[in-house]
């Protein structure tokens, strides 16, 4: 499914960044006990010689630097970050942090993963399950050691880190964490009691709008029934034709003023439907999905399919559609992926891009494909070409009603 942004800034006042600060502080607190950070507890904001708010809206975040230096972050709902004073970040100190090596090779990885569980997080939502990647400081000098080494995990789907590690190999401790953005580890904000207000000159709203009722109920029909004809042209193992009573979730909305429906199905296939086609179609089971809580040991299995076997896959699903190659660029070799740091999960992914010679992109296609059973798991298509004119439905989609917020929360 396409991750659509929605992204505004609060006006970050004296009285929003206290109440963010005594927000945080509790979830700071429970950090630093799990950690044994030596520091009095509860934190109070005594011990903070330094706060940088968060100004995001929707979002109660932010960083802390405490009165001993040691540094601790929030966002998203969960901790996100911390630096000892000896972390090697502050490099002035590295002279002093001279030492011997202490742990074997696979130490280290296993403190930090028993720092993840002490944190309440489980290895598989930050994948640290998986092989990690340990990078051991080279000594300085030839007499001298710099007793570090960083332990990093990386997200199967895209090869990003998920959390990154500074490993303390002379004390056997850990100096430093980071946790990328994850939505396996997002949770509710904290509430405070100072309501956001936008930035000078601005005004909340928005990128989502709702859309009116009577045109909802206008357009269902003609959207389940192109998702029929989707269904129905690709094959898929569904009951047709696609009626309310197979829908488990239909949402009907404006993005950046234009109409749009993201349907799923009771057996979970998810679509997305704008411009008069279905631009994404995603089965239950796909991987490369970046907004799911996605489980490795959920995908495994045997590769029995080649990549030029899985490109004819996904050009035959083109032609079924009735999507010409050449307006997809898919002709062309695509760029093409496998899952990062695993090699039991048969999925591959295929991207087609193509653009102009001014570097516009006029189309887009990626298609998942299932390299265990042969199947396609995937398809989204962004090219305004290929658009339809929407039907005339005798009702405007337009309301009086303005959301200032997304209408989904990001913890959910």
């Amino acid at each position: 499914m396409w991750g659509l942004a929605d992204i505004q800034y609060v006006n970050v006042t004296v009285e929003y960044s206290n109440a963010v600060l005594l927000a945080v502080l509790p979830h700071l607190s429970d950090f630093a006990a799990r950690m044994e950070v030596p520091v009095p507890l509860p934190l109070t904001t005594a011990q903070v010689s330094l706060f940088g708010c968060g100004e995001n809206l929707g979002d109660v975040a932010g960083a802390v630097r405490l009165t001993n230096g040691y540094r601790l972050a929030f966002q998203y709902g969960y901790f996100a970050g911390f630096k000892s004073p000896d972390s090697i970040e502050w490099l002035g100190r590295i002279p002093y942090l001279y030492g011997t090596n202490r742990m074997g090779p696979d130490e280290p990885a296993r403190l930090c993963q028993q720092t993840i569980r002490k944190l309440g997080f489980q290895l598989e939502d930050v994948y640290a399950d998986l092989q990690p990647t340990t990078k051991w400081q080279s000594p300085r000098t030839p007499t001298n050691t710099l007793p570090r080494c960083e332990v990093a995990w990386v997200d199967p789907r895209d090869g990003m880190q998920t959390c990154r590690f500074e490993v303390n190999t002379q004390d056997k401790k850990i100096e430093a964490i980071v946790f990328r953005l994850n939505y396996n580890l997002c949770r509710a904000p904290p509430r405070i009691a100072v309501p956001p207000i936008p930035r000078v000159g601005t005004k909340f709203k928005s990128l989502f709008q709702p859309v009116n009722p009577k045109y909802v109920a206008a357009w269902q029909p003609f959207v389940l029934s192109e998702i029929t004809d989707y269904c129905r042209r690709l094959g898929l193992a569904l009951s047709l034709p696609v009626t309310t009573n197979h829908v488990s979730a239909y949402i009907c909305r404006k993005y950046e003023d234009e109409p749009y429906v993201a349907a799923t199905l009771t057996n979970g296939c998810r679509f997305f439907y704008r411009g008069g086609m279905v631009e994404c179609y995603d089965a239950r089971d796909c991987f490369f999905d970046y907004l799911a809580r996605t489980r490795v040991k959920d995908f495994t299995g045997a590769w029995r399919v080649s990549e030029q076997d899985a490109v004819q896959l996904a050009r035959s699903a083109f032609g079924k559609l009735g999507y010409p190659l050449q307006s997809l660029g898919a002709q062309e070799k695509p760029e093409i992926e496998r899952p990062y740091n695993v090699t039991n999960v048969p999925r591959i992914k295929l991207d087609w891009v193509k653009g102009t010679t001014e570097g516009m992109m006029l189309s887009r296609a990626v298609v998942e494909v299932d390299a265990d059973h042969a199947k396609v798991k995937s398809i989204h298509i962004f090219n305004h070409a290929l658009a339809r004119s929407m039907p005339n439905l005798g009702v405007s989609p337009d309301t009086s009603e303005v959301w200032e917020q997304s209408p989904d929360p990001y913890w959910k």
